[in-house]
């Protein structure tokens, strides 16, 4: 792996659309057909992590337009896809 490539981080956001439920956009890519619920957004950012292979700059959009940010780090080796 490249340094360049240890270094990447995607940019994920996740924006209300009911109640409970969030949707996220990666990379510009809005997913609409896999609502998350709000109560998951941590384990959907891991496994996103798991499918990209990168970090994630995360930010949760509360109903106000308000955002909470994170970063979620790069996936073990183990959780990297086509290892274990």
């Amino acid at each position: 792996m490249t340094t360049h490539e240890e270094n990447a981080e995607a940019r994920v956001r996740f924006d209300p659309v009911v109640p409970g439920w969030m949707v996220a956009t990666v990379e510009g890519v809005r997913l609409a057909s896999a609502p998350v619920r709000e109560t998951e957004i941590d384990l959907a950012a891991r496994e996103l992590t798991r499918i990209l292979g990168i970090a994630l700059s995360v930010d949760i959009y509360d109903g106000a337009g308000h955002a909470t940010r994170m970063v979620v780090g790069p996936p073990t080796e183990q959780e990297r896809p086509g290892c274990g």
